[in-house]
């Protein structure tokens, strides 16, 4: 069956009921198929998630290719962002953090005022 813009999820499911997935490991191809459910759900089998990485609430791209369906990691958010906050956490204790300020304003204030001090030309956008 040839996907469309037309083809409706309807459609396309009571052509093709199964999805393959092929995912390289260790040198080899290791082919897998599941069922589209009545909701029109896959279940990713558990070698293929383990070996991807995938936990529950990652987010996953669907696109309709020549061949069938490409399934793609799509991540939101930096994967690293949980090491930059422990680098940020170990800052705050070894006390390498600024002064509290009122507002948003005072602290560009004071970033300007710095700037100025070391010679450096700083610059409003206000």
């Amino acid at each position: 069956m040839r996907v469309t813009p037309s083809t409706s999820p309807a459609q396309y499911a009571s052509a093709c009921t199964t999805v393959p997935a092929f995912l390289p490991l260790d040198g080899y191809t290791m082919a897998t198929a599941t069922k589209v459910g009545p909701k029109y759900q896959v279940v990713i089998p558990k070698k293929v998630r383990e070996a991807k990485g995938l936990k529950p609430g990652d987010l996953i791209e669907a696109e309709p290719v020549r061949e069938g369906i490409l399934l793609r990691q799509k991540v939101l958010v930096d994967r690293g962002l949980e090491e930059a906050l422990v680098e940020a956490m170990a800052d705050v204790k070894a006390g390498r953090v600024s002064k509290p300020y009122r507002s948003a304003r005072a602290l560009v204030s004071d970033a300007i005022r710095a700037a100025k001090k070391r010679g450096r030309r700083a610059r409003k956008t206000h």
